[in-house]
């Protein structure tokens, strides 16, 4: 625990001298070095792509505490996608319906949703090109993990 997050804890509010927000960048800004355990709660897909997802990020050195809700719900959103897809596949992406008008599944609507909330994510998280800025060498890492198992169809 860090002085200033001890003061906090200590009196129940900032020093003087030290602002919340300013308490609130010191702990942003402490990258994580290791793994954190995925949530509890996250399905076994979601907590495998979060491992994956977090390695990346830690070899980038771009994860911070305040990123893992984020992190949560690029994860949880990706394997939505990708469960949505495939119950589309199964079960067709149009029907007619009682009229005999072709209609697109209901199920199409959700998943632009999910598409969205993963894209978002992914941007904030910096995970796609774009969100990363130029293309630039910034230390020799080698990942295991490849952009496939990242689910970068977004």
């Amino acid at each position: 625990m860090t002085k200033s997050i001890t003061k906090i804890a200590k009196h129940g509010r900032p020093g003087p001298q030290l602002g919340l927000i300013e308490v609130m960048a010191e702990i942003d800004l402490r990258y994580l070095t290791i793994v954190p355990e995925a949530p509890d709660h996250l399905a076994k897909d979601e907590a495998d792509l979060w491992r994956q997802t977090a390695e990346i990020m830690i070899a980038r050195g771009t994860l911070t505490e305040a990123d893992l809700p984020t992190l949560e719900l690029y994860c949880r959103s990706v394997v939505q996608v990708r469960e949505m897809r495939t119950e589309l596949r199964e079960q067709g992406y149009h029907y007619v319906n009682s009229n005999g008008n072709l209609m697109a599944h209901p199920l199409s609507l959700v998943l632009r949703g999910e598409e969205q909330a993963a894209r978002s994510a992914a941007t904030a998280l910096g995970l796609t090109p774009k969100s990363r800025g130029p293309a630039r060498k910034t230390k020799d890492v080698t990942s295991k993990v490849s952009a496939n198992q990242l689910g970068d169809e977004f």
